[in-house]
């Protein structure tokens, strides 16, 4: 499987302060995935939006599914909700295929939503405890990571939901092997969440 899937998990990382402006990369009639450089890293940060004919509650319940993240994250093979402390913060495991050479990656998320104002909602995400599962000797465990999704209600039954990520995948990775397929992950992967939304 591609190792694309593996940006869609990573994000901002703690430390990182300065970016240029963002450039589109790559859109269609609801889709826009942009990137910018990072000054203190080798990898880009991308930001992807969506426009979909949805509700932000039903955005807000797939996006939170650790259980089926893997059924519309791009090349996610698996993933999985390992704990819940309340209903505003989780904990999700995902797992992402990478061809040889590289090394499959893995990742603890620590998602919790806050609701800013009404009929939107802001879900932050960054590393959770690593107790909370055993690391898989085959693969690599990505912890350098932040970033976060916004759901807001527009007009006409339809909502915007953006997805802004940046991280280090940790390991032999090249930077501008992975800055060069960066739109990849985002754009197929909001293609398939927008049908499961429709639908």
């Amino acid at each position: 499987m591609n190792f694309t899937s593996l940006y869609f998990a990573l994000i901002l990382l703690p430390g990182v302060l300065f970016a240029q402006e963002w450039e589109l990369k790559k859109e269609s009639d609801h889709i826009r995935v942009y990137t910018r450089q990072v000054d203190s890293t080798a990898f880009n940060e991308y930001r992807a939006e969506l426009i979909a004919r949805t509700t932000p509650e039903k955005a807000l319940r797939l996006i939170c599914d650790g259980d089926r993240l893997w059924e519309w994250n791009h090349k996610t093979s698996a993933s999985e909700t390992l704990h819940r402390y309340n209903d505003s913060t989780l904990v999700i495991w995902m797992h992402n295929d990478l061809p040889w050479p590289f090394r499959d990656r893995e990742n603890l998320s620590l998602i919790q939503v806050r609701t800013p104002k009404t009929d939107e909602y802001l879900v932050t995400i960054e590393p959770a405890d690593n107790a909370f599962r055993k690391p898989d000797e085959e693969v690599i465990r990505t912890t350098r990571f932040k970033g976060h999704w916004n759901i807001e209600k527009l007009k006409d039954g339809k909502v915007k939901i953006v997805q802004q990520l940046y991280g280090d995948p940790n390991g032999m990775i090249p930077g501008w092997l992975l800055n060069s397929i960066l739109t990849t992950v985002p754009f197929h992967s909001f293609e398939n969440l927008k049908v499961i939304l429709e639908n």
